[in-house]
């Protein structure tokens, strides 16, 4: 017979599904090289209270507004920074110096999140 799934079974079946889809993310995510990538990520997301989602929302919200999404994570925000500095030989990308706004106002954000942290 078999056992019956407690809510810490699947609270912990929750947070792997999460921690994985995390993962999955960072690694395409690391990977995307122009601005037209990155919107491809964003259009591919899971469907709504899936895993993984609010990290393609927020990566959506940062590609539209070249700003910082508040709920980012410290490590999302680095990832960011990574792309951006791939963007700047993507000739989609036509205000440069957006590119250099958006770095800033990641690395403030980042400070704030560990101030010990100084980019």
């Amino acid at each position: 017979m078999k056992k019956k799934r407690t809510e810490s079974d699947r609270k912990r079946e929750r947070e792997e599904a999460e921690l994985n889809a995390k993962d999955e993310f960072f690694f395409k995510l690391g990977a995307v090289k122009t601005f037209v990538e990155a919107k491809l990520l964003v259009i591919n997301c899971p469907s709504p209270d899936m895993p993984g989602r609010h990290l393609h929302s927020n990566l959506g919200w940062f590609l539209n507004e070249f700003g910082v999404p508040g709920s980012a994570s410290f490590e999302e925000l680095e990832l960011y920074l990574e792309m951006l500095e791939r963007f700047k030989s993507d000739p989609v990308i036509l205000k440069k110096d957006a590119l250099i706004d958006a770095q800033a106002a990641i690395k403030v954000f980042m400070t704030k999140l560990r101030p010990a942290w100084a980019g």
